[in-house]
Parts: structure tokens; sequence; C-alpha cells
């Protein structure tokens, strides 16, 4: 059976040469699977958030409305909700649906 080598018909380099080339191809694999897993958010030392979620804006929110804060910040998330499933239900084009230059 013939290989690329004599496909090309070059010269086959010395076996000692070739385990080098293919060990730092096998190494090279490994280094660039890694850097893909981290690039996917495959992070096995990944950490849970330290602050709460939200709670900067909850403190601001106090800060402007003062007792009336939850009932404001509940009319905000609903509003954005309702956005959020019509956006989901009508699929809407993004803007500009036509080109500027015509």
């Amino acid at each position: 059976m013939m290989d690329h080598y004599d496909k090309c018909h070059r010269p086959r380099p010395p076996p000692s040469l070739c385990s080098n080339i293919c060990g730092f191809r096998g190494k090279q694999r490994e280094t660039e699977r890694k850097i893909a897993e981290k690039e996917k958010g495959f992070d096995h030392a990944a950490m849970p958030p330290r602050k709460q979620v939200g709670l900067q804006r909850t403190r601001e929110m106090k800060l402007m409305y003062g007792e009336a804060a939850p009932m404001i910040l509940g009319m905000e998330t609903a509003m954005q909700l309702g956005f959020d499933r019509n956006c989901d239900l009508r699929q809407p084009k993004l803007w500009p649906n036509i080109p500027l230059k015509l």
C-alpha cells in the first residue's frame, strides 16, 4: 500500500525525525483542544459569582425611588418580559431592513 511519501516521490525522513514531528503534532493538537474548550466555556475551575446578581441595581432603585422601588422594579420587569415575548412570537426584522445606500 502506498502512503503519502511514496505518492509524492519524496524520500522518507529518518524514523527519529518522523516520531519527533508526530509527537509535536500530538502536543499541538492537545494544546489547540484545551484552548477551544476554554473559548467554549468548559473551564473546570469556574467559580460562582461573588456578589448577588442584581444587588447593585436594587440599591440604586431604592436610592432613586425610596419605598416605591420594588413596585417600579416589578413594572419594569413586566414590561421587559412582555416585550421579549412579543419579539419571540413575531420575530421582527432588525433595523435597517433596507440598505441605507440605494
